[in-house]
């Protein structure tokens, strides 16, 4: 079960705990808005959810702040859903919620095994497969920023949820893989995208109750990632010109951790 002490925040002088009643009040604000989402639209989780609630908060204090709450109330609402200010601060709330009942969940339930073969076959493609996508895609910000960014979790969940990820972004660039003759294995991303779901299967094996969980954390999670882009996107636009413009970053570059120079 992960721990719920929050790491510090680099951007306040205190460090943040998990605090059931918020949480549990937050959960119950979203729930509905989550349950009317339509499968099709839920988003595939690729970050750790704490860390994902947390750089949410972090940026809802912001927005809150005297500095910059007085521009985001001067935009216009037909430009700019105001209501996405407060459902920040909700959903991240709401996302961290789940997860600990996710993991609440897990912790009782028995061990569940995933076949050591499985297991094996995914690193080694995963491996392969994130070489080539690098080698070829690294020079697209955006790809590069998601790929370093790539589930620092560990874990069997963390290994399928990669190996989902990275097998759909393999197919919608195989044309241009397939010109590798060196690093491109036919078949690759098909293979891995079977293997999460083959790794997920497994590990869902007993835990029936545990599934409808992990649904309802997926849903805030969609909800949340349109929050926070809708939040980021006019932080951006309003700070363009100012040294807050640095405080508006996509989630991926969020949670990469911050290079810091070495003294000499």
């Amino acid at each position: 079960m992960p721990n719920s002490q929050a790491p510090a925040d680099s951007s306040s002088p205190e460090s943040l705990s998990f605090d059931h009643g918020r949480a549990d009040a937050a959960w119950l604000r979203v729930a509905e808005r989550a349950k009317a989402l339509k499968h099709s639209s839920l988003r595939k989780p690729n970050s750790d959810y704490v860390q994902v609630a947390l750089a949410g908060l972090k940026l809802f204090k912001r927005v809150r702040s005297p500095e910059l709450a007085p521009a985001f109330a001067k935009l216009p609402s037909k430009h700019f859903d105001h209501r996405h200010l407060e459902w920040l601060g909700d959903l991240a709330w709401a996302l961290w919620h789940l997860n600990q009942r996710v993991a609440s969940a897990a912790a009782q339930t028995s061990a569940v095994r995933v076949d050591p073969a499985v297991v094996e076959e995914t690193k080694l493609r995963r491996k392969r497969v994130l070489t080539l996508l690098s080698y070829h895609l690294g020079d697209d910000p955006q790809i590069a920023s998601q790929l370093a960014a790539l589930s620092s979790g560990r874990g069997y969940e963390a290994l399928s949820s990669d190996a989902n990820w990275l097998g759909e972004l393999w197919l919608d660039h195989e044309q241009t893989l397939s010109k590798d003759p060196k690093r491109y294995v036919p078949g690759d991303g098909q293979r891995l995208v079977q293997l999460g779901e083959l790794m997920m299967t497994q590990l869902l094996g007993r835990r029936g109750a545990d599934e409808e969980l992990r649904d309802w954390r997926r849903r805030v999670w969609t909800l949340f990632c349109e929050s926070y882009e809708e939040v980021v996107a006019a932080g951006s636009f309003l700070f363009r010109k100012s040294a807050h413009a640095v405080l508006f970053r996509p989630l991926v570059a969020e949670l990469r951790p911050r290079q810091t120079r070495k003294k000499e």
